[in-house]
C-alpha cells in the first residue's frame, strides 16, 4: 500500500509541474492578435478586414511559434462579433491547462476558456499555450441570445456551435457527434483518412440459433502475400467507435499495404449489456474467448494463436478488454487499451484501481499490452473520485513495468476523444502487430 500510495503522490506532483509549465499567471499573448490590436488602437481602418482576409487563407485557429520553446506553439481561437456578446468562450477539456492541478468539469466550469474581445474591434481571441503534437476537438460556447445573425452551426448542446472560420469537421455528417478539430504541425499524420477505400463489412450471425448475436467483420484484400498468410485479428469493442468514428478498416488497410504490419481482420462485437458490471464483464470474457473466436475461425483463414489476438477499446470498453485478456489469456494475447478507465472497482469495493490491482496481484500471464492516455485527461468526477484517468493509466503502466510483462505505453497530447484515440490506435497496431 506504501508504495502505490507513493506512485500517486509522484504523480500527481509530474502533473501539477505540467500544469505550471503550461498555465500561466499572464495569458500567453498571440504576436497576430498584439499587432492587430496595436493597429486597430492606432486608428488603421483596414487592419481588422485585413487581420481576417489573411485569416481566410491561412486558416483558423491562429498557430504561431512559442519563443520560449521550440516543442510548445501558441494557439489562437478566434471569432468576430459585436462588443455585446457575453460569455463566449472555448467549449474543450483544452481548457485543462488554464489551471493548475485537476478539475470537476472543463465544459461546464463557465470561468475557463473565455475569449477576450481586441479593444475597438469585432475581434474576439482566446490563446493557449500548447503542444506541436496537439490534435484537439472544439466547440464555440455562445449564449443563444447572442447567436442572431452570426449564422452559426449548433452542434452538440443548445449553447455549443462548430467554429465559422473552421472547416475542419470531425464525425461530419454524425448527429451528435460533429464538432470542430485543430491539429498542429506535429500531430500524427492520419494518411489512411486520405484512402479511396470503401470498405464491405460482413454482418455474421454467431451463436446458438435462437441467441444469436451480430458481429460486424472486415478482412485485407487477399492478393499476393496477403493471401497466402493467416491474418490476425483485432476485436474492437463498439461499432460506433471502431467503424463510425474511427475508420478502422482504411487504417488497417493502409498500414497492411505499407508493411507496417501484418494481415490483420476486424472484428467489431457490441458492448454488452447489463447493470451487474462484473457479470457483464464475464459474459464479455465467455462471448469472445468461446463464441467469437471459434465462429471466426472456422469461416475465415485466420491464425489461431493467442498472440494473434488483439483486443480493443476506448474508456470504459478499454478496461473490458483488459479484464478479458487477464480472464481468459488462452484466447486473447493482447490488450491495447486507449484511456482505459482503469480506476473502476466493482460496486461496494472500497479500494479503485481494481485492475492495476489484480494484474500487481496475479502470476504474469503471457498477454502483451499497448496502453494509452491524454495528457490533458485529468478530470476527477462522482465516478473516479479523484482517480483521474491519466494518473490512473500512468499506475497501470507502472505495474506491468514491475512485473515484467512486455508493454507499451503512450501518453498522447489530447483528450478522451475518439480524435485522438484514431492516432494511438495506429501506434498500437504498429507496437502489437508489427509485419513479420
Amino acid at each position: 500500500m506504501r508504495l502505490r500510495i507513493g506512485i500517486h503522490s509522484a504523480v500527481l506532483l509530474h502533473l501539477l509541474a505540467v500544469g505550471s509549465a503550461l498555465s500561466q499567471d499572464t495569458p500567453p499573448q498571440s504576436p497576430a492578435i498584439g499587432a492587430l490590436a496595436t493597429a486597430v488602437k492606432r486608428g488603421d481602418p483596414t487592419a481588422e478586414v485585413q487581420f481576417w482576409a489573411r485569416l481566410a487563407w491561412t486558416g483558423s485557429p491562429l498557430i504561431e511559434p512559442d519563443a520560449r520553446d521550440p516543442k510548445l506553439r501558441l494557439l489562437t481561437f478566434v471569432f468576430r462579433g459585436p462588443a455585446s456578446m457575453h460569455d463566449l468562450r472555448l467549449i474543450s477539456n483544452l481548457n485543462a491547462i488554464q489551471i493548475r492541478g485537476l478539475t470537476t468539469d472543463f465544459f461546464a466550469d463557465s470561468t475557463l476558456g473565455r475569449f477576450s474581445l481586441v479593444p475597438g474591434s469585432t475581434t474576439w481571441y482566446a490563446t493557449y499555450r500548447v503542444s506541436a503534437a496537439l490534435r484537439i476537438p472544439y466547440l464555440i460556447g455562445v449564449r443563444v441570445r447572442d447567436t442572431v445573425g452570426l449564422h452559426l452551426t449548433p452542434a452538440a448542446g443548445d449553447e455549443g456551435y462548430l467554429d465559422p472560420s473552421n472547416g475542419h469537421i470531425f464525425g461530419h455528417g454524425l448527429p451528435g457527434v460533429e464538432t470542430s478539430i485543430v491539429a498542429l504541425d506535429a500531430a500524427p499524420a492520419q494518411p489512411w483518412r486520405h484512402s479511396a477505400l470503401h470498405p464491405t463489412i460482413d454482418t455474421v450471425a454467431i451463436g446458438v440459433t435462437g441467441s444469436q448475436r451480430k458481429i460486424l467483420v472486415w478482412t485485407p484484400e487477399p492478393s499476393g502475400r496477403i493471401a497466402r498468410q493467416a491474418s490476425s485479428i483485432l476485436i474492437a469493442i463498439s461499432a460506433g467507435t471502431f467503424l463510425e468514428r474511427i475508420p478502422t478498416p482504411d487504417m488497417l488497410q493502409y498500414l497492411i499495404r505499407s508493411d507496417e504490419i501484418r494481415p490483420t481482420m476486424l472484428v467489431v462485437v457490441p458492448e454488452p449489456d447489463g447493470s451487474d458490471e462484473i457479470a457483464r464483464y464475464q459474459g464479455l470474457t465467455a462471448f469472445l474467448a468461446d463464441t467469437v473466436l471459434p465462429a471466426i475461425r472456422t469461416r475465415y483463414p485466420v491464425s489461431h494463436r493467442p498472440r494473434d489476438v488483439v483486443a480493443t477499446g476506448t474508456s470504459r470498453r478499454g478496461l473490458m478488454v483488459a479484464v478479458a485478456a487477464m480472464n481468459r489469456p488462452d484466447a486473447i494475447g493482447a490488450v491495447l487499451a486507449l484511456s482505459g478507465s482503469f480506476y473502476w472497482a466493482p460496486r461496494g469495493e472500497a479500494r479503485y484501481e481494481w485492475l492495476p490491482a489484480r494484474v500487481a496481484r496475479e502470476p504474469r500471464k503471457p498477454i502483451r499490452w499497448f496502453v494509452a492516455s491524454g495528457s490533458l485527461e485529468t478530470v476527477v468526477t462522482p465516478g473516479n473520485h479523484g482517480h483521474y484517468l491519466v494518473g490512473t493509466n500512468r499506475h497501470l503502466n507502472d505495474v506491468l513495468i514491475a512485473k515484467g510483462y512486455t508493454h507499451f505505453y503512450e501518453e498522447f497530447a489530447g483528450v478522451h476523444h475518439e480524435a485522438n484515440w484514431e492516432d494511438a490506435l495506429a501506434t498500437g497496431l504498429r507496437r502489437l502487430l508489427p509485419k513479420l
